[in-house]
């Protein structure tokens, strides 16, 4: 869940094989995109993100995960 309480997408969904540059679900697989939709961070950004519908709209948004405390 995103920080404004969207669902993220998977990451193997048809909508991001262009974001992604994956053209099979083939490829998408090969690349640990699977039909999950846990947060990550592939681009080292500042913290975990993934992938949204918004407005109807492809989007990202940072993830709402909790940091440690210690």
């Amino acid at each position: 869940t995103t920080i404004s309480g969207h669902r993220c997408l998977p990451w193997n969904s048809d909508l991001l094989y262009q974001e992604l540059h994956v053209d099979s679900v083939e490829k998408a697989v090969q690349l640990g995109l699977g039909p999950f939709s846990y947060c990550r961070n592939p681009d080292d950004d500042e913290k975990p993100w993934c992938y949204i519908m918004k407005d109807n709209s492809l989007s990202w948004e940072y993830c709402d995960i909790p940091s440690c405390g210690m």
